[in-house]
């Protein structure tokens, strides 16, 4: 074999090893643990650690019958972090299967900044039938990016 030859197979072979490391993007989404009595009320924050850039996302939302997520106005209570820019739009609707479902994007196409740390604030009010643990669940998770 010739040194060429070699250096080529070895090429070939590094490629093949390190490439399933480098492609793979890491992009999760992460809640932390919540302790909320009845009456009370909290924010919960939404994290996203990501290693792709993103512009939009979309996520439901399924809250347990005794939480409420919504404001004097009848309005859903989401803040968006420091991480949108101010083109980002929020909305924010209830559909069929009672979820919440959560739509946030910039009409700018504006990346959502950083690579960590919280992405959106719920603020969530225990009703004063609440007496249980629950989970707050959230699936239906889509993101976007400038590359798609």
């Amino acid at each position: 074999m010739s040194k060429r030859q070699y250096l080529l197979s070895y090429a070939v072979i590094w490629l093949l090893c390190c490439l399933p490391w480098t492609s793979s993007a890491v992009n999760r989404l992460e809640v932390e643990d919540l302790c909320i009595l009845a009456g009370q009320s909290k924010q919960v924050p939404i994290a996203l650690i990501n290693d792709t850039a993103f512009t939009a996302c979309q996520m439901d939302i399924h809250l347990p019958d005794a939480l409420s997520m919504q404001n004097a106005n009848g309005d859903f209570a989401i803040t968006l972090s420091s991480r949108f820019s101010s083109s980002h739009i929020i909305t924010a609707n209830r559909v069929s299967n009672g979820s919440i479902r959560v739509v946030i994007y910039s009409l700018s196409n504006a990346a959502i900044s950083g690579n960590a740390g919280d992405l959106l604030y719920l603020n969530i009010t225990a009703l004063s039938s609440f007496n249980e643990v629950c989970q707050i669940q959230i699936d239906n998770i889509r993101f976007t990016s400038t590359n798609v």
